[in-house]
């Protein structure tokens, strides 16, 4: 089965983005990288795992990962 992985950056950086997006392909995940694209945390997402740097200036973010 193919594992769902979010991509949640803290900020949009398209060299990251691109590394992490490679990195997917090869494991044959899922990536779902619409945070990356529009900065809203899903918080109804749900998957196997989850990619991110946090920062407290980001609670939503961090409310996120917890629920988890």
């Amino acid at each position: 089965m193919q594992k769902r992985i979010l991509f949640a950056p803290a900020w949009h950086d398209s060299r990251i983005h691109r590394g992490v997006a490679a990195y997917a392909a090869k494991k044959g995940w899922h990536l779902c990288a619409d945070m990356a694209r529009s900065g809203r945390v899903p918080m109804d997402w749900r998957g196997d795992g989850v990619i991110s740097v946090l920062y407290q200036s980001r609670p939503d973010l961090i409310d996120l990962l917890d629920s988890l």
